[in-house]
């Protein structure tokens, strides 16, 4: 799952081990605990390049908040200058630390720090941060590129995936619904799961008719009609 899904799929931890988790970032400086939310936000483990942008902090508290989080075990450092949990426990305590509002600030942060690399093999992580912060035609247009990105590289679970995920945030009925829905069926065909590209047809058939759509109205019939052969 992506986004928001993938935040409300876990597992919750004991109890007794989250306060425990909890108390020993507390005991941190407050510039600690930031940059710990920080990296947390950009998903565990992130190139300094972004933790600085989304934590907020000039240079000299960034590198002295990082000296403290890798003297207490919190933080380890990972290849190429990055910088990722010791463990994935702490990570999910730091983030359900940060109150809704800043977590949002947060995401929004990241989102524009991710932005401004102009990387575009980052652009379903990208995606994920705009749709955390409460911008989903941002994240739309991310997701939808991440899936372009998937299908030229026939890697057709991450395109599912994408794909899916901007289904969640576009308006429905809408032209924008018919034409991932016939996209999404493009893929499950390929992968054999003919019933579930036949339903994703059919949805896009009754989303551009809904919308007055034509066009993509007789994409997904055609499509169903080829589907109906195999």
């Amino acid at each position: 799952a992506s986004g928001a899904a993938a935040e409300g799929a876990r597992l919750p931890l004991p109890r007794g081990l989250r306060g425990l988790l909890a108390r020993r970032l507390e005991a941190l400086p407050a510039e600690a605990q930031r940059v710990a939310e920080a990296v947390a936000v950009l998903g565990g483990e992130a190139d300094l390049a972004l933790v600085a942008p989304v934590a907020g902090l000039a240079e000299d508290a960034l590198l002295l908040a990082l000296s403290e989080l890798l003297q207490r075990y919190v933080l380890c450092e990972k290849d190429g200058g990055a910088v990722g949990f010791v463990h994935d426990q702490i990570r999910e305590v730091a983030y359900d630390r940060v109150p809704p509002e800043q977590l949002a600030l947060f995401h929004r942060a990241a989102a524009q720090a991710i932005s401004d690399l102009q990387v575009s093999e980052r652009a379903g992580e990208l995606g994920r941060h705009w749709e955390m912060a409460g911008k989903p035609a941002e994240a739309i247009e991310a997701y939808r590129e991440a899936a372009t990105r998937a299908m030229r590289a026939h890697a057709h679970a991450e395109a599912e995936r994408q794909i899916r995920a901007c289904l969640r945030l576009v308006p429905a009925p809408s032209a924008r619904c018919a034409e991932l829905c016939n996209d999404l069926g493009g893929v499950l065909d390929v992968v054999g799961r003919i019933g579930e590209a036949r339903a994703a047809h059919l949805r896009a058939r009754e989303e551009a008719g809904l919308a007055g759509d034509r066009h993509l109205e007789a994409k997904a019939l055609r499509h169903l009609g080829v589907l109906e052969h195999e």
